[in-house]
């Protein structure tokens, strides 16, 4: 698409999409292959206990989580429910870690990996093409740099305010070209 926009003399601006890490669980996510059945169920009972503990005690349900990791540490639900657990505990690198690895492990992925993140910053770089990138733009807007519903309506779409944000990047590299 850069190619045959440059070739046609198409200005082309290439946006970074951002995510909903915070507020958007994995949309699918699965055991590793090998669990045995006593490993899964002890791994669940893990989970329960956690899920009754966090309202209440995010330490403690961390403790079982972690616990749950030990066993399987490629469900991406469990990702996901870490990083509530740093995020009621006030530990903002590990929960942005933590709810990155839960997207990592979709087994369903609807937004960007971070290999797909990589590309595009890659392709913008060797062509030379103007980048936005929302992704950042919406970290530095968003509680502990881990975007959620403050900005974005779902997965992956902006709210009116994160649109307007966009649009405004948009209009100030237009000017500036």
């Amino acid at each position: 698409m850069i190619a045959r926009c440059q070739a046609a003399g198409v200005p082309l601006i290439l946006i970074n999409p951002t995510e909903n890490l915070r507020d958007c669980p994995p949309f699918k996510s699965e055991h590793r292959e090998d669990l045995t059945k006593e490993e899964l169920k002890e791994w669940r009972q893990h989970a329960r206990a956690a899920r009754e503990k966090m309202p209440d005690d995010p330490r403690a349900a961390l403790a079982k989580l972690l616990a749950a990791a030990e066993i399987d540490n490629l469900h991406a639900g469990l990702h996901y429910r870490l990083g509530r657990c740093y995020d009621a505990l006030v530990m903002p690198e590990k929960a942005k870690a933590a709810y990155r690895q839960a997207l990592e492990l979709d087994v369903c992925p609807l937004r960007m990996t971070e290999p797909l993140h990589e590309a595009l910053l890659d392709a913008a770089a060797d062509s030379g093409t103007p980048l936005i990138d929302a992704r950042a733009m919406f970290e530095e807007l968003s509680a502990n740099e881990i975007p959620g519903d403050e900005m974005l309506i779902d997965h992956v779409h902006p709210s009116i305010t994160g649109h307007q944000k966009i649009a405004t990047a948009i209009a100030e590299m237009l000017v500036q070209w």
